[in-house]
């Protein structure tokens, strides 16, 4: 890829809290930052929900590279004590029905990554 890519609409089925996870597998001297966007159901535009920033910079990151993101209202900083050094995120924050998840390029630098995720509890 070598603009910013949004996911199709997903769908928070059970009102939990969701996750994603990035995984780089090549890249140019490409940055990647990710937010999660939720959906108006009536105006059908996407709204920012939690914006993690950047995600990803070649300069300091070789593939392959794999961090997750969760999203949930009743994440704390102390869910991951542990875990630190391999990039998990977690953020406090309700998200709706209808969201997408966001990631855009610093440039136009060709770099190879997957995204994938679901609701967790």
């Amino acid at each position: 890829r070598t603009a910013t890519t949004n996911t199709s609409d997903l769908v928070n089925y059970n009102g939990r809290g969701v996750w994603c996870a990035l995984n780089v597998t090549a890249e140019g001297a490409a940055t990647l930052a990710l937010k999660l966007q939720g959906k108006d159901s009536v105006s059908g535009n996407y709204y920012d929900i939690v914006d993690f920033g950047t995600v990803y910079t070649a300069a300091s990151d070789t593939p392959p590279v794999t961090r997750a993101f969760f999203v949930n209202p009743g994440l704390v900083a102390a869910d991951f004590i542990g875990i630190t050094g391999n990039g998990s995120v977690g953020k406090a924050a309700t998200v709706p029905r209808t969201y997408r998840w966001v990631v855009t390029h610093a440039d136009a630098t060709s770099t190879t990554y997957s995204l994938t995720g679901g609701e967790h509890a």
